[in-house]
């Protein structure tokens, strides 16, 4: 959702985390040493509704 450029509010009422937290992870995201974006991919590659549900949000697909 951070990729595809949802707000902050929109992330949070989704995923029931707060806005302090997400912006945590965008900055990791950006910035950090890699590790958040390497458990997306795999958790990409695990399962295809988290696939499904980056391509409805217009992310792009690397996973596959």
């Amino acid at each position: 959702m951070l990729e595809s450029n949802c707000t902050y509010s929109e992330i949070s009422q989704k995923v029931g985390a707060s806005t302090a937290t997400i912006s945590r992870v965008r900055r990791f995201l950006r910035g950090g040493a890699g590790g958040y974006r390497l458990v997306m991919e795999r958790m990409r590659q695990r399962d295809p509704v988290l696939n499904r549900e980056r391509r409805e949000l217009g992310g792009e697909d690397h996973g596959q």
